[in-house]
């Protein structure tokens, strides 16, 4: 059994402990909490995970994710993305339904 221990490392080089695991690319806050389309603000402080470097110590795996400060286009361009992103996946859906309606009629 491996024992993880997960690190925020801010752009300053400070790290700051987390109790969970993110994945490349995620935005999160200054704890490290994940955010979504629907939260996310050019307002606020926003980090993008850049890097992940795992350090191996016998059973314990320690993980560093090194974050990027993004700016606020960054963040309007990213929430812009995710909102498309979305929009995408709904049209998807619907359009699955509907050739599926017409399927039936056509063939049933």
């Amino acid at each position: 059994m491996e024992y993880y221990e997960y690190f925020l490392q801010f752009p300053e080089g400070d790290t700051q402990p987390v109790n969970h695991s993110l994945n490349m690319g995620d935005i999160v806050d200054i704890n490290g909490n994940v955010y979504h389309a629907s939260n996310l603000s050019p307002q606020q402080i926003a980090y993008q995970v850049v890097g992940v470097k795992k350090n191996y110590h016998f059973k314990e795996v320690k993980i560093v994710y090194k974050l990027k400060l993004m700016n606020r286009n960054e963040v309007e361009d990213e929430k812009s993305f995710l909102d498309f992103k979305n929009q995408n996946s709904k049209n998807k859906a619907v359009f699955d339904k509907l050739s599926k309606k017409a399927a039936k009629k056509r063939f049933g």
